[in-house]
């Protein structure tokens, strides 16, 4: 009975960033070399490289836009247990009319 190979990412396989970095020459040349190597026989690899490659866009700058207040401290309580989310959303309210 023959197994098929599944198409996946294994333990064994270089991270994301280590598969960018090679294609920019960023590594070391033995850590290159391993990723090289490891290519010549990882279908999955090379294509999760190609499509890095293909969609990589290094001109883009992110920055994070600050959460508003209220809606922080409606998190945190949620997340610490202090309310239920409807004792919550209603104080909430309550906030926003004030």
């Amino acid at each position: 009975m023959a197994f098929a190979t599944l198409f996946n990412k294994k333990v064994g396989c270089p991270s994301s960033q280590d598969l960018l970095d090679h294609g920019r020459a960023c590594l070391a040349s033995a850590h290159s070399l391993r990723i090289e190597v490891h290519l010549a026989y990882c279908d999955f690899c090379n294509a999760e490289l190609q499509l890095l490659n293909r969609h990589q866009n290094t001109q883009d700058e992110y920055s994070f836009a600050e959460m508003p207040s209220q809606l922080r401290g409606l998190a945190e309580r949620l997340l610490h247990g202090g309310a239920t989310p409807f004792q919550t959303l209603s104080g909430f309210e309550e906030n926003r009319r004030t």
